[in-house]
This record gives structure tokens, C-alpha cells and sequence, in this order.
């Protein structure tokens, strides 16, 4: 009952010699179906070693671990990561230090131009919709190549951004921090990955928390936020 009744029920999940990882699955899906997609978050992160976070920090935390490498977002349907990554980007470097491409058949020379002028000054630089040029993305994964070969300044960080789609460059994905991205579903989950946004970011420092009414105000603005957001996903899928 203790376990059914828990907040996080991962941390007091029991444990069993009987029950494998996939029914262990079946069992939280029966009991507690609020907390399913998180747990198959968790079990896709520890049996397939595929990382499935939607925690921008914690990607690039992961990312600055490995060299810096890529970071590479696979957004799912009615999900994008940008503006949690213009957040997170404004305020760790600023968004002088930070730039956004588009891209679409124009914007290719462009694209590669900011990459090598961004690894030499140390700036943020984030490809979105690159699901749009798959062809050209093995250029993206040589010429990434050619950069790590040289001089790359230390702060640098290469943010990717797309949809999945069959083609995808292995080579860039061998290369890139691979991070699924995909809303949570659920009032609760939701208001959790908003509120871990929000410490990630730097409004926390701009409100005073001791005050009862700021607290009450933030939690009303994320409630009805969510709400809005979870009614929306609803309604596209009758």
C-alpha cells in the first residue's frame, strides 16, 4: 500500500527475485498508470542504454562529460525542445553567445559557416528541423569531424534538433548525444518537468520565494499552463 500511495514510486518499488524488469513494467502499469512513462523512461535508460530524458541540463551535463559532443534531441509528435534549450541557453551563456538556424536547402553554406566560427569563439549554436535536410546530413557529421580534429574552444556546444525519420546519418548519430524528447503526459508529470525547468533556469532567482502569495502565483500560472497543455494534446487526438 506504501508503495501504490508513494509520490515516486521508483524509490519504493519492491524488490523481488520473481519479477523480471518487463513485469515490473506490467505491475506499475496496472497499479499506478500515472507513473508508466516514466518508468519505461528508466528501463529503456538501463537495459537498452539508450538515454531518454527530457531534462536539457541534465543532457548537456551528460554531453560536457563526453567531449562535448553533439547533443542531439529526437523530438516525437506535438514536442519540441527549443525554447526549453533558448531557456537553458540564456542562462548559462546568454543568448549573445547563442544562435538558432532554421534549417531548410538555403540555409546548408550558412549552417556550416556558424559552425566553424562558433567551435573557434566558444558559442552556443543550435540546428532545428534538421529531419527537413537528412540527405545533407553526412556533410553535417564530416565537417563535425574535420572540427573535433582541430582547435575547439572548450565552451562550445553543437545543439541538433529533429524529427525522427528513416535515413537518419548513422554517422551523426555515432557522434551525438542522443536524447528522445517527448512531453510527458499527465497534469502531474507535466507540472514536474515545469517546475524542473524552472530550477534549471534562472527564474527561481528573480522572485522571492519566501513570499506565500509569489509561491501560490507560480503554481497557478504552471496548473493552468498544463492543464491548457494536456486539454490541447487531448483534443488533437479525438
Amino acid at each position: 500500500r506504501s508503495w501504490a500511495e508513494a509520490i515516486d514510486p521508483s524509490l519504493t518499488l519492491p524488490k523481488s527475485s520473481v519479477l523480471n524488469s518487463v513485469e515490473n513494467l506490467l505491475l506499475i502499469h496496472s497499479i499506478r498508470p500515472d507513473y508508466f512513462v516514466r518508468a519505461i523512461s528508466s528501463y529503456c535508460s538501463e537495459e537498452v542504454d539508450f538515454p531518454t530524458s527530457a531534462n536539457v541540463t541534465d543532457a548537456y551535463r551528460q554531453a560536457r562529460e563526453n567531449s562535448n559532443r553533439p547533443i542531439l534531441f529526437i523530438s516525437l509528435e506535438d514536442s519540441d525542445p527549443s525554447s526549453e534549450i533558448e531557456d537553458f541557453a540564456s542562462s548559462t551563456v546568454g543568448l549573445d553567445s547563442y544562435t538558432v538556424i532554421v534549417m531548410a536547402k538555403d540555409q546548408l553554406d550558412i549552417s556550416i559557416a556558424l559552425l566553424r566560427e562558433c567551435s573557434k569563439k566558444g558559442n552556443w549554436l543550435c540546428l532545428t528541423n534538421l529531419h527537413l535536410v537528412v540527405e545533407w546530413l553526412p556533410t553535417l557529421a564530416r565537417e563535425w569531424r574535420k572540427i573535433k580534429e582541430g582547435n575547439v574552444h572548450e565552451d562550445f556546444q553543437l545543439w541538433l534538433v529533429a524529427e525522427h525519420r528513416d535515413g537518419f546519418s548513422k554517422e551523426l548519430l555515432e557522434c551525438s548525444e542522443k536524447v528522445v524528447y517527448e512531453s510527458p503526459q499527465g497534469l502531474r508529470q507535466n507540472m514536474l518537468l515545469l517546475y524542473s525547468n524552472w530550477e534549471s533556469s534562472d527564474v527561481w532567482s528573480r522572485v522571492d520565494l519566501q513570499n506565500t502569495n509569489i509561491r501560490m502565483l507560480h503554481f497557478a500560472l504552471a496548473w493552468t499552463h498544463c492543464l491548457l497543455q494536456e486539454r490541447s494534446w487531448y483534443n488533437q487526438k479525438l
